[in-house]
């Protein structure tokens, strides 16, 4: 959603004239039942919109917050396969006037839906595009080469299911490689203790040329 904004400018975001397209460009296959993508793809939407955020600031002497929440409004037509779909039905995601100042006001980083579909297509789940997503908005504002993050570092963050972090390395370095052949510009150094990141373009340059770039090429 940050990425469609960004490139919108808009807090409505459109999804294309058909269910087909739009689940085509997130890389999804438009298929029924319980657990087919269509099912799936209608509650991440609707645990997104039922979702909130609420920040607190700590300080001594001060109290003060913000909350929000991701949508304020989202309309999706779904028909049965092979039927056609009402033209007088536009597909949107509206999303919260505080939600939207702030991915816009503080930089957010967009992805790139042709990695991300890439990613997915090799089956290797969440993972795979979790660590793509962190690593694009980590060097957005890398400057020269980072300190290292050390294996238990990235295990914490990334692998709470793997109890040593010699198990969770050679799942990292597999999803690397992966995203490292769809995200070329991504510089990465392995160490014996972890990684370090080195000064690189983002996956998507930031606001620029989004909308250029989606143009299929991988």
């Amino acid at each position: 959603m940050t990425t469609e904004a960004l490139a919108q400018k808009s807090r409505t975001l459109h999804l294309g004239d058909s269910l087909a397209e739009f689940m085509g460009q997130l890389g999804l296959g438009r298929t029924g039942g319980s657990k087919g993508d269509i099912s799936r793809l209608r509650d991440q939407i609707k645990r997104v919109a039922g979702s909130s955020l609420t920040v607190t600031d700590t300080r001594p002497n001060l109290d003060a917050g913000e909350h929000f929440s991701y949508i304020s409004k989202w309309r999706l037509w779904w028909t049965p396969e092979g039927e056609p779909e009402p033209a007088e039905a536009p597909k949107i995601i509206v999303l919260s006037e505080e939600f939207y100042e702030d991915i816009t006001n503080r930089g957010a980083v967009p992805v790139d839906l042709r990695v991300l579909r890439a990613l997915r297509s090799k089956g290797g789940g969440a993972f795979p595009i979790d660590v793509y997503t962190w690593l694009t908005h980590r060097l957005s504002y890398q400057r020269g080469i980072s300190a290292p993050i050390t294996w238990a570092q990235l295990a914490g963050q990334f692998g709470s299911q793997y109890g040593r972090a010699r198990d969770f390395k050679p799942k990292f370095l597999q999803a690397l490689a992966e995203i490292q052949a769809v995200y070329p510009e991504a510089r990465v150094k392995v160490l014996p203790q972890g990684v370090q990141l080195i000064q690189s373009g983002t996956s998507v340059p930031l606001l620029a040329d989004v909308i250029e770039r989606r143009q299929p090429r991988l």
